[in-house]
């Protein structure tokens, strides 16, 4: 199953930190924020993702996630030169082919021990 992860945003309200960090390389515990994003997608057998992310935070990202083999996953990247807001974003990764028909929109800043499979399945497979 295919999932979308939005991490494009300035991230302003938690300035300064997010002068120096995007959201989703935060760290929680001894790890970032997206690793247990894409472990919480992975683990729900969501393993094609796309991270939207900042043509600013890109290279920082990519290279912890690089293309997501270590995680399970196979991770791509669309990226943006300035914000483009969650369906900007979405059209974004869209446009240039990443994949076509359905997927989860997940933001790059909830952390959530929902089961994201089962929520998929439930509410969307029947």
């Amino acid at each position: 199953m295919k999932a979308i992860v939005v991490a494009a945003g300035e991230g302003s309200r938690l300035a300064p930190y997010s002068d120096i960090i995007p959201k989703i390389m935060f760290p929680i515990g001894r790890q970032p924020l997206g690793r247990y994003i894409v472990e919480s997608l992975v683990k729900g057998n969501f393993k094609d993702i796309i991270f939207c992310v900042s043509k600013q935070w890109y290279p920082l990202i990519e290279d912890y996630f690089v293309n997501g083999e270590r995680f399970g996953a196979k991770i791509e990247y669309s990226i943006s030169d300035k914000p483009l807001g969650t369906a900007g974003e979405v059209r974004n990764a869209t446009t240039y082919g990443l994949f076509e028909g359905d997927f989860l929109l997940y933001y790059g800043d909830i952390l959530t021990e929902i089961g994201l499979g089962g929520l998929w399945q439930n509410y969307f497979e029947h």
